[in-house]
């Protein structure tokens, strides 16, 4: 069995907002039940997850997110919340979630982003192998960044937003963890990568996927949001008109 976590302690104020209103509440587009619709984007992943065969879905937050909590209780099922009262990193935001996690594999998204693929999802839940997603970038050193063995497949290094990138891979913020994973996370954690390091040095296989940029639909900068709201919008239309050539 696979649980799913959700990240969505951040505040939010890269995205321009003040505090009481968090980005994951955000609307992006997305097709349901044929019909193409605005929904919150950490709905969006909540039903990626549950598509990707979560049984259990952990969703962490701010204990100050009151509007965040009363969403996810009037609208899911199958979920318990985890908070990380502190912010000190996306690391710690993810080990907060684990105690809930017992002895299932784990698929982990960010709550302000989103593969735009739903059946992307539905595959990563059958990976055999700790999994990172990737996409190439012209600016690597806005992200975790990751460093490849071709001739093995996997990945062999990662770092975080480097003043000097290994590669230009970029990670998304959707992984696939196993079980083994969580050895690696402690209250101290900070930078998941730090983790995914010590976990790749102690010869523990990373396999990756490699993502075109434009399916990786993240809310950043305020100044970018219209960006993102418009590549979710072609996303859908893409997938209609695929499907209805089909």
């Amino acid at each position: 069995m696979v649980t799913g976590i959700i990240t969505a302690a951040g505040l939010g104020t890269r995205s321009g907002l003040d505090g009481k209103f968090r980005k994951e509440l955000l609307p992006l587009y997305d097709t349901i039940n044929k019909k193409l619709v605005l929904r919150p984007v950490i709905d969006i992943v909540y039903r990626r997850l549950i598509s990707a065969g979560c049984k259990k879905i952990i969703i962490v937050l701010d204990p100050a997110d009151r509007i965040s909590r009363l969403y996810v209780e009037s609208n899911f099922e199958n979920y318990e919340f985890a908070l990380q009262p502190e912010k000190k990193g996306f690391g710690n935001a993810v080990y907060a979630g684990l105690n809930l996690v017992d002895g299932d594999d784990f698929i982990l998204n960010a709550g302000d982003g989103m593969i735009s693929d739903i059946a992307f999802y539905k595959s990563i839940g059958n990976s055999k192998h700790t999994t990172l997603n990737l996409f190439q970038t012209e600016h690597p050193e806005r992200y975790g960044n990751a460093a490849l063995d071709l001739e093995a497949g996997t990945v062999s290094a990662v770092v975080e937003k480097p003043l000097i990138p290994l590669s230009n891979f970029a990670i998304a913020a959707l992984y696939f963890f196993k079980n083994d994973f969580k050895e690696y996370l402690n209250e101290s954690t900070v930078e998941l990568t730090d983790s995914i390091n010590r976990y790749i040095k102690d010869g523990r296989r990373v396999d990756y996927n490699v993502i075109d940029r434009k399916q990786w639909l993240s809310i950043g900068k305020k100044e970018e949001y219209y960006k993102v709201l418009e590549r979710s919008y072609e996303a859908n239309l893409n997938h209609e008109m695929k499907n209805g050539k089909e």
